[in-house]
């Protein structure tokens, strides 16, 4: 959950109540097209991305095993987006086997083509339910 915290000197900052380490909001799998990439050597789908960082279930990882990984956050009928190449470290891995990472060397333009990406697959989703709901209606 997030909520705005009025600062003295005027601005705002949002705040959340997660222990989330990598501070940054999470596009779940469901609200994703089902984005991809090899760690390790091993293809695993992801559960979760964020500017921050990604999770995926485990395949044999253990806590600080990195690689470099690269993300393609292209979607059909936008503009293309360039390959995202990342070193990512395991800094988790929870009691539902996910393995929660967090990128290494990322830049502040790489985290604004994630954080574009999420938006847009957040304004994807939105339109679908819009359509769902319209749909229920009768005419």
């Amino acid at each position: 959950m997030f909520w705005k915290k009025q600062q003295k000197n005027g601005s705002v900052q949002l705040e959340t109540d997660s222990d989330d380490q990598r501070g940054y909001y999470r596009l779940p799998a469901d609200l994703q097209s089902r984005l991809e990439t090899v760690f390790l050597g091993k293809k695993v789908i992801l559960y979760d991305i964020s500017a921050g960082g990604i999770s995926f279930y485990n395949q044999g990882f253990t806590i600080d095993d990195q690689d470099r990984i690269d993300l393609d956050l292209n979607l059909w009928g936008m503009k293309p987006i360039p390959m995202l190449s990342l070193t990512a470290r395991i800094i988790t891995i929870d009691d539902r086997n996910l393995c929660h990472l967090i990128f290494q060397d990322i830049t502040q333009e790489q985290k604004e083509i994630i954080h574009q990406y999420i938006l847009l697959r957040q304004k994807i989703w939105i339109k679908r339910i819009k359509a769902m709901k319209q749909d229920d209606y009768p005419r």
